[in-house]
């Protein structure tokens, strides 16, 4: 069994060899690589099993390492590792049929599982049987195909017949919306949706899944409609145990817009009509609707009191401003008088509002709104009135911060830095530290950096290992406990990270003084 690690920071490569029993995981071989290129050679050169990647690197990133790699067809079981817990990330990878996704620092007891269930994985492709194999390729081409149906391309009828398809069967195509309800959506939400909603697809009794993926950037489900005439109560009725049953094992609100009794030559026309009525409609919500069913909305947008909002944030009411927005959004739910046009002229509306509020305080809001979390809130913020309410959210309290510390960016730190001092044993994070102080985070990144030059980040490094040298220095502390009354509950990567700050191991640091 051969295992590819492939990491631009020699620190984490370093940290996995020690912290890993790779023998008792029964690897045979052990690579490493620090970019993408390397990687790709190690791959051409090697029967790789198992690769442990990171996403962000210079060059090109995991995600392209890994689409290389599906490319040329290598069986490669994937598991990547990154500091951030994006959604696209996620995203991506399911579309990559990523085996596995976790974030840093590196716990090796919890890797060592995965890694461990990645073997189990590779062993049972490489033992499969010819039959296994032939149903292995089978789903490969029967997902590619679909996937050209999809995108618009004519089908290739000697595949059709492969796949067993006739021009009498009927399929159902499937849309499905997952509604942003918290600023940050986990990546593992998106995987844990995806493996409940293929369970359930596999497990009907009245459908078959034939794909399951990502169509511009929209989660798609084709199912085959069994010969029986069950209608679309039974479909409904399958969709709507995926909304229910995800809601309550992951806490999230969707719903699925689906066209059924398509033939093969009818599916992407239906689906282009799906994502039109997917694009317009608001009112579905936690339910799923037969797009034959869908009656557009007739509404007529009222602007907000631009006076009024002002007014609100200037005296600091600006939570009162969000009870207001949000009161607009739910009398036009239940009246049934919205829709995705309706709620883009309020976004265009409030956004302009707070645009000319942060004028009058000095503040260019072009650069204001610019992070990351801000372009995926607003990307999917027209999708249900629970993404528009996140996104309003988001703005108005990111606005608000800017008036309690426009001017007070120095007493700022002092509070940032207290903060980190008492809590210097914890996991640290921008978002818990940005919540002491009611800021959003990359706007609280910006603003410390401006006053000290220094990151969080490396700010929080910095007094950690200032703490941990005057413990060693000082005391006979076990310098694990020292490592964990600075926030490492990890040994090997105190140590790692210790060494790579001073020079030194923190044995031989400590001796330094005895």
């Amino acid at each position: 069994m051969k295992l590819l690690l492939v990491d631009d920071d020699v620190d984490v490569i370093e940290g996995i060899l020690d912290g890993v029993d790779f023998q008792k995981l029964n690897f045979t071989n052990v690579y490493a690589a620090t970019n993408a290129a390397d990687a790709k050679d190690i791959i051409q050169n090697s029967e790789i099993d198992v690769m442990i990647t990171d996403i962000e690197m210079p060059g090109q990133s995991g995600i392209d390492l890994l689409k290389w790699v599906r490319e040329k067809d290598y069986s490669i079981v994937t598991i990547f590792c990154t500091c951030y817990s994006n959604f696209n990330y996620a995203r991506k990878a399911i579309e990559l049929q990523c085996f596995d996704f976790f974030l840093k620092p590196i716990e090796y007891d919890e890797l060592s599982d995965r890694l461990e269930k990645a073997c189990k994985e590779s062993i049972k492709r490489y033992h499969s049987t010819e039959s296994e194999k032939q149903l292995f390729f089978e789903k490969a081409a029967r997902h590619n195909f679909w996937q050209q149906i999809l995108s618009g391309e004519k089908p290739d009828r000697i595949q059709q017949s492969y796949l067993g398809y006739s021009d009498k069967d009927r399929f159902t195509v499937a849309l499905i919306d997952i509604f942003f309800t918290e600023e940050e959506m986990p990546a593992w939400k998106l995987f844990g949706y995806r493996n409940i909603a293929e369970e359930i697809l596999s497990t009907s009794e009245n459908a078959s899944k034939e794909f399951f993926g990502r169509i511009d950037n929209i989660s798609c489900a084709v199912v085959k409609e069994s010969s029986d005439e069950h209608g679309t109560s039974d479909l409904h009725e399958l969709f709507n145990r995926i909304i229910e049953l995800t809601g309550k094992a992951i806490d999230t609100h969707s719903a699925v817009y689906f066209t059924s009794g398509c033939t093969i030559d009818e599916i992407f026309k239906q689906c282009v009509r799906a994502k039109e009525i997917y694009n317009k409609d608001i009112l579905t919500l936690d339910a799923s609707l037969d797009t034959a069913d869908y009656v557009p909305v007739k509404t007529e947008y009222e602007p907000l009191n631009s006076e009024e909002m002002i007014a609100l944030l200037s005296s600091g009411n600006h939570e009162l401003m969000i009870e207001r927005i949000n009161s607009i959004l739910d009398e036009k739910f239940a009246a049934k008088a919205i829709d995705s046009e309706y709620m883009r002229y309020l976004r265009i509306d409030t956004t302009q509002i707070l645009h000319n509020y942060l004028h009058t305080l000095g503040i260019d809001a072009h650069q204001f709104f610019s992070d990351e979390g801000f372009e995926i809130l607003r990307s999917v913020s027209l999708h249900s009135i629970l993404s528009m309410k996140t996104y309003i959210r988001y703005l108005i309290n990111l606005t608000a911060s800017a008036k309690d510390y426009v001017h007070q960016e120095s007493d700022l730190v002092s509070q940032v830095k207290e903060y980190v001092s008492q809590n210097i044993s914890d996991n640290l994070s921008r978002i818990e530290i940005a919540k002491s102080v009611y800021l959003n985070p990359d706007y609280l990144a910006r603003i410390f950096k401006e006053e000290t030059g220094l990151t969080l980040g490396q700010y929080i490094l910095d007094e950690r290992m200032k703490i941990a040298c005057k413990k060693l220095a000082e005391t006979k502390e076990p310098i694990n406990n020292i490592a964990l009354e600075v926030g490492y509950d990890n040994f090997s990567y105190f140590s790692q990270i210790f060494k790579k700050k001073t020079g030194l191991k923190p044995n031989e640091y400590r001796r330094q003084f005895n």
